[in-house]
């Protein structure tokens, strides 16, 4: 089945709000895409995180973990600098 991208990057948005973790490679094989195409759907979710960010004053961002293979959002702590899994 071939899915929008507007669905996709919904789906990836909804799924890491749920404070799961995303595979690259798992999440290519599931929606019948290349991992390129996941990362730039990532890239379209850290843009709107980014203004989003800015709009409400929080600080998450999405994070790579190459041993994992995987996706996750953080949230910055301003005061310490730190990240922090949400």
């Amino acid at each position: 089945m071939r899915y929008s991208k507007s669905y996709r990057v919904l789906r990836l948005y909804t799924w890491l709000e749920q404070r799961k973790t995303i595979s690259l490679s798992g999440t290519a094989a599931d929606f019948g895409i290349d991992e390129r195409t996941v990362q730039r759907d990532i890239a379209d979710i850290r843009a709107f995180l980014a203004d989003f960010n800015t709009e409400t004053g929080k600080r998450r961002t999405i994070s790579y973990n190459r041993e994992k293979d995987s996706y996750v959002v953080y949230e910055v702590n301003k005061k310490y600098k730190y990240y922090f899994k949400k």
